[in-house]
């Protein structure tokens, strides 16, 4: 698993490069904003929703301080 940082997600996006975000916050903390086009599933749900991810595309896992998206 290579790690990525929020600045260089947003530099990423910034310059209109394609990514695919995965949003592993709580539903409260996603309501507080997410980043637009990404998919939420909070970590708890990743298991039983992994399907819903093409396995072909790499994706950039999200979360507040990098403690959830690491798992």
């Amino acid at each position: 698993m290579k790690e990525i940082t929020p600045i260089e997600v947003r530099e990423r996006l910034a310059r209109g490069e394609q990514l695919n975000l995965v949003d592993v916050r709580e539903a409260d903390e996603v309501a507080e904003g997410i980043i637009p086009g990404a998919i939420h599933i909070p970590l708890g749900e990743v298991e039983e929703r992994v399907s819903e991810l093409d396995k072909s595309k790499s994706y950039v896992i999200i979360c507040r301080s990098g403690g959830r998206s690491g798992r």
